[in-house]
């Protein structure tokens, strides 16, 4: 094998479907969307969007607000402006400086910091999407793990304070209504007296 060129007459077809599927010669997969998780034609694409079984990339759908929009979906106003990215405190993690400002970290996968990749849909710019990129699958499951648990809190959270909210506000009516019928009892004792 070691003087051996590697050649498509050497395989046969399934070996070699086999051998580019995932690649950039792969006409029928595509290539960017295999990688990414996500393809910039989107549905418009020529080719199929197979998802990936195993990814180091969450997808985080129109969380991430384009600062160079700002106006109504009618008008196309625009202003030149970078966000600067240190501290996300939505998810509670920071985010990797050098990423940010170079796009490109000298560490790679090895950086303890979360990396973002904002990419635009060609097809409606107005809309963004953020990809975390995680040096292994494991930070990915554990990531969701949390991500769920923070929502279910949120939500646990949001119903008791919705609850304590209306019992206080109960009781606060309650003691309104009272301080004015002590008040008209006043009144008329007044009236009644003199």
């Amino acid at each position: 094998m070691v003087g051996k060129k590697f050649t498509v007459d050497n395989l046969s077809g399934a070996e070699y479907l086999a051998s580019i599927y995932g690649t950039e010669r792969d006409k029928v997969n595509c290539y960017f969307y295999y990688r990414v998780g996500a393809c910039r034609f989107g549905e418009k694409c020529t080719r199929q969007h197979i998802k990936p079984v195993y990814s180091r990339t969450v997808l985080l759908k129109n969380l991430y607000k384009n600062p160079a929009f700002t106006g109504d979906a009618k008008s196309d106003n625009r202003v030149e402006h970078t966000p600067k990215l240190e501290y996300d405190e939505q998810n509670d993690v920071i985010l990797c400086r050098q990423n940010d400002v170079n796009n490109r970290c000298p560490e790679g996968v090895y950086c303890n910091f979360l990396h973002l990749r904002v990419l635009t849909d060609e097809a409606d710019r107005r809309i963004r999407k953020i990809f975390e990129q995680y040096c292994d699958r494991r930070f990915v499951d554990a990531y969701k793990k949390n991500r769920r648990k923070k929502f279910k809190k949120g939500m646990e959270k949001t119903k008791h304070l919705a609850a304590k909210d209306a019992a206080k506000q109960k009781s606060l009516s309650q003691e309104k209504h009272e301080k004015e019928e002590k008040e008209r009892s006043r009144q008329f004792e007044k009236y009644v007296y003199f």
